[in-house]
């Protein structure tokens, strides 16, 4: 930890050794020169991702110049690791300089190459369209994405001739399409035979019969939360018009029209620009679309407009081209010579960010000079259920983790037959029982709403709630006994357990889009336990109460019982919770224990004003993935957990490599939690790409000076937030109604093992959309927080900091409008400010009221 605390501070103060860089922003519309001072030369671009750098091809416009007779010379390609500079890396696909009626002589009407991966074959496949009467594909291939590309030939695809076009090869099928202009009548979607060579047979038709300028070219397919979008531009030319963007779910289906996809296009063409492809930058939500500014002399005229109403005019009444499955033949082209309206050596690129209104409709604003930072942070859009693809993505993360997987389950299914107006539970639990020792399956709750007590799941079995089911629990005690070994804050005991629980399982699974209820604040359960169970370390004579004897249910011991928890597995591998809404639950919601590779996503909790609600906590257990959830909780949403004061650090389990991604929390007391039982230590925890939109705090870190345990190497980068409290919120002292007087400041307390120590967090790239607060960090005099790194961060705040008892904490490249700029620092050592701004000027050390604290280290 102290390596990588020292190397946090290198890093913030600029000691590492940072390459130079020509650019750190993309200009759109502007002249983009490569890493050798010359202008990119790759039009109709296309940027596919390997190895994580980036590589740009296109057509080599350099010598289209006016009076020649040069189309395109080769395909030239680049590569980046930052999107913003780029290496020239030379033409991939020469031209032919020798033979005029090679289908790469240079005078050929070689238009849009495409690239993609077949690895079935393990090799790179090129189509690039040859313009003719009515166009033809030109088929190469090679063993590497550099080359060198064989010729292997050149068809009409069904018959069909061909205009611009775009590619996708499937991600989970592995099968490609391709989509392309039936020259001036529709657009055609075919699917390619296993080679990628061809096409075979199997193709759709789509907005059929309309004419230039209106006939749909240019087609430009992304693919976003397993729904497909394809951007298209009208026909003229090289002539920017106004474009469209269509939305559609299976290849063959429907097309939907959403309408004109630049917001703001004063001049009806696409902001002077032909879109040609989108691209995905990695680890981000982000979508750029990639434009060519063919004719930047006709931007911001009228002239694209006239040119449209004259292409109406003469391809009235005009009828497709017959198909034809004869071999394409090249003509001689060399004497044909490049005029103004297809002199494209001086184009510009106009690469724009795409993002999506309230209605999921793909918008793109204008703007002068974009940062893939500025807007690599997700919206409400970009996380929750409604966002979820089917496929879980590859998961990445600053330390090790392994690529989780849903557990699989033997094809046998049952349906269960359930009673109405009757308690189901022996139903369900005997379908469960017998799945399970005929070696696993399905179990499957019918439609309509049926009441039950506590359901244990058992190795192998996925229990599925599909939409239109509903399964409402019992408030009696006795539908939850005999009781179960479980954990209720931190502390091992015997009670209740959970509405659907399993201990000792594996490969288990609750899914489906049903629905679990937990029954009313007014039931017996909740009556006997709400004012107790606060009191659980009293109860448990602070741990020194034998396991055996911590027996509650309803009798025994006072007759207490603790609340059951909604979805609670202990001791078990192999998780999946998927799909299910959870309502109104009494307690915790999802509460992984002692588990090891779990998978929790596209689960709705709401709960909010009902019970003692978390929303997920994570207890104890390692190899987690949560993601595209969505909480509405009336406490904690996302919390880390590991235990309990004396009874967490007997048992000594942390919680590990867990992340949280994609996902939304609306009303709750904090984002991302860490607390406050903590015994068993927290550590490696990634949150990313998260909307936190109305809890209390964003990154909330909480404990008592008696919890024990700690939490490190916490990482949280690309959220969003509107938050009511502070947006960094840190107290590790607790009030006074939890830690009487050890949550007084003083005295100054000995280090022991029952000593929390919170450390190492990173926060980066956050946008704060309003909080009170941006910073409460409260440590311990004894043990302060220490080695925290906020950076990146644009906030709106009411009062800017308060800090107490903290080493090493540096906020960087910061922009912050608050209404109270004070900072408090009391305490604290090694504070850094390094490129901070409140209300438009530079931060200084003259700007903080420092109590028995060392200076702040400032600087721009």
């Amino acid at each position: 930890m102290v390596r990588l605390a020292f190397f946090i501070m290198l890093s913030v103060v600029g000691l590492l050794p940072v390459g130079a860089q020509a650019y750190n922003s993309v200009r759109p519309g502007q002249l983009w020169l490569d890493t050798d001072g010359k202008p990119i030369q790759a039009h109709a671009p296309q940027i596919l991702v390997k190895d994580g750098v980036y590589y740009w091809y296109g057509e080599n416009k350099e010598k289209t110049t006016l009076g020649s007779n040069v189309w395109t010379w080769g395909i030239r390609a680049y590569r980046s690791t930052d999107f913003y500079n780029w290496e020239d890396l030379g033409l991939i696909i020469k031209p032919d300089t020798v033979n005029p009626l090679s289908p790469l002589h240079y005078s050929q009407t070689l238009d849009r190459p495409h690239i993609i991966y077949n690895r079935k074959t393990g090799k790179w496949v090129c189509w690039i369209k040859s313009m003719d009467t009515d166009g033809y594909f030109v088929i190469m291939q090679a063993d590497r994405f550099e080359g060198p590309y064989a010729l292997v030939r050149s068809f009409k695809p069904e018959g069909f001739g061909v205009g611009d076009f775009d590619m996708y090869v499937d991600e989970v099928s592995g099968k490609a399409y391709v989509w392309f202009e039936r020259p001036h009548w529709e657009m055609v979607c075919a699917e390619l035979t296993d080679d990628f060579l061809g096409t075979n047979g199997n193709y759709s038709e789509h907005f059929v019969g309309l004419l230039p300028p209106y006939t749909r070219e240019a087609p430009a397919h992304f693919v976003r939360n397993g729904r497909h979008y394809m951007f298209t531009s009208g026909t003229t030319g090289y002539v920017p018009n106004p474009s469209r963007v269509c939305v559609f779910d299976s290849y063959h289906g429907e097309y939907t029209d959403l309408g004109c996809p630049h917001v703001g296009d004063k001049y009806s063409d696409s902001f002077g620009s032909q879109i040609s492809s989108v691209v995905r930058i990695p680890g981000t939500g982000l979508y750029v679309a990639l434009a060519d500014r063919w004719l930047p002399a006709l931007a911001g005229t009228d002239i694209p407009v006239r040119i449209a109403r004259d292409y109406e005019r003469r391809y009235k009444g005009r009828k497709p081209f017959e198909r034809d499955f004869t071999q394409p033949k090249t003509k001689d082209k060399t004497g044909m010579k490049r005029t103004k309206w297809d002199t494209t050596a001086g184009s510009r690129y106009v690469f724009l960010p795409v993002t999506f209104d309230a209605d999921g409709k793909p918008v793109i604003h204008w703007v002068d000079e974009w940062r893939i930072e500025d807007y690599a942070v997700p919206s409400r859009a970009d996380v929750g259920p409604g966002a979820m693809p089917e496929e879980i993505e590859a998961v990445a993360a600053p330390f090790a983790m392994p690529q989780l997987r849903r557990p699989e389950f033997p094809d046998r299914k049952v349906v269960v037959s359930l009673k109405k107006g009757k308690t189901n539970t022996r139903i369900i639990q005997e379908a469960i029982d017998k799945m399970s020792l005929d070696g696993g399956g399905t179990v499957v709750i019918p439609a309509g709403e049926w009441l039950t007590g506590r359901i244990e799941l058992k190795s192998n079995v996925c229990l599925n709630i599909p939409e239109g089911a509903v399964l409402r629990f019992s408030g009696l005690i006795r539908d939850y006994l005999p009781v179960v070994f479980t954990r209720d804050e931190g502390i091992e005991i015997y009670s209740l357990g959970a509405f659907i629980y399993a201990n000792n399982a594996e490969n288990i699974a609750v899914t489906g889009g049903g629905k679990i209820i937990g029954p009313s604040t007014d039931c017996e359960i909740f009556a006997n336990n709400s004012a107790k169970a606060l009191n659980i370390e009293a109860i448990c004579r602070n741990g020194e109460m034998p396991l055996p004897e911590r027996v509650f249910d309803g009798e025994n011991n006072d007759g207490e019982v603790f609340l059951p928890k909604t979805i609670a597995p202990i001791n078990c591998r192999n998780v999946l919770i998927e799909g299910v809404t959870l309502e109104r639950g009494l307690y915790w919601n999802v509460v992984p224990q002692y588990c090891e590779n779990v998978i929790i996503r596209g689960v709705t909790v709401s709960s909010y004003g009902h019970g003692r609600t978390d929303g997920i906590d994570v207890e104890s257990s390692r190899n987690v993935l949560i993601e595209y959830c969505s909480l509405d909780c009336q406490d904690d949403c996302y919390t880390m957990k590991s235990g309990r004061g004396v009874d967490g650090l007997r048992v000594g389990r942390p919680t590990e490599n867990v992340v949280v991604r994609k996902c939304l929390a609306l009303r709750g007391a904090g984002g991302i939690v860490c607390g406050t039982e903590v015994a068993g230590g927290v550590r490696n925890v990634y949150c990313h790409d998260c909307v936190f939109d109305g809890t209390d705090q964003a990154f909330r870190f909480k404990t008592l000076r008696t919890r024990g345990g700690g939490v490190s190497n916490v990482t949280v980068e690309r959220v969003r937030a509107r938050v009511t409290g502070a947006a960094f919120y840190c107290d590790m002292l607790g009030s006074m109604k939890w830690g009487g007087d050890l949550a007084r400041r003083y005295p100054v307390r000995e280090i022991t093992e029952a000593t929390p120590d919170f450390n190492t967090i990173v926060v980066d790239n956050v946008r704060i959309d309003s909080c009170a607060q941006l910073v409460k960090a409260v440590g311990l005099p004894e043990q302060p927080l220490r080695n925290v790194l906020l950076s990146r961060v644009k906030a709106r705040c009411g009062q800017f900091m308060f800090m107490r008892d903290t080493e090493s904490f540096v906020l960087k490249d910061a922009d912050v409008e608050a209404s109270d700029p004070s900072a408090t620092i009391d305490g604290c050592s090694g504070m850094m400010m390094l490129g901070v701004m409140v209300n438009g000027r530079r931060f200084d050390s003259m700007s903080c009221s420092l109590v028995r604290s060392m200076p702040v280290v400032c600087s721009e």
